[in-house]
């Protein structure tokens, strides 16, 4: 009867020599199927050195991968910026900050001239008769501050 020859094996400390990875590294890897778990400190040698080819071939290949997708997003952030600058230029688009500031002018005349109306009421309140002339006078005067507002440059944002 032949004797069997014994595997080969390479303890945990030579192999992290080898790999740079420590001990608990290689367990992880050898959990994640890469190759068999150590025996008493002992790995199979030629299946770590096979597994450890695999998971560097797996690493440089998600590298690259991913590489890759950056690159692809970079170029993709690249041509919206490109195609932003296009639409500002043909003023298809405009800054945030000139809206807000637009909209922050608009909304202080409002307010101006929405703070102005009492002081108008009551000098106006003697010549009311009923509920619909103070009606009417509330109407008019809405509709001459939207007019006075719609011809104001005062909130343009020019």
């Amino acid at each position: 009867m032949a004797t069997q020859k014994p595997t080969p094996t390479i303890s945990a400390e030579q192999l992290c020599a080898l790999t740079g990875l420590t001990d608990k590294r290689h367990r992880q890897l050898a959990k994640d199927g890469f190759f068999p778990p150590p025996i008493k400190g002992e790995y199979q040698f030629r299946e770590t050195i096979n597994g450890m080819f695999r998971y560097y071939r797996e690493m440089t290949k998600r590298a690259r991968g991913s590489l890759a997708e950056q690159q692809l997003a970079k170029a993709k952030a690249d041509r919206e910026l490109a195609e932003l600058e296009v639409a500002r230029q043909r003023r298809e688009v405009v800054p945030t900050a000139d809206v807000e500031r637009t909209w922050t002018r608009f909304i202080m005349a409002v307010r101006a001239r929405l703070l102005q109306l009492p002081a108008k009421c009551v000098v106006a309140f003697p010549t009311w008769t009923d509920a619909r002339a103070c009606e009417q006078w509330i109407d008019a005067e809405a509709r001459d501050i939207c007019t006075e507002l719609a011809e104001s440059p005062d909130y343009d944002g020019t």
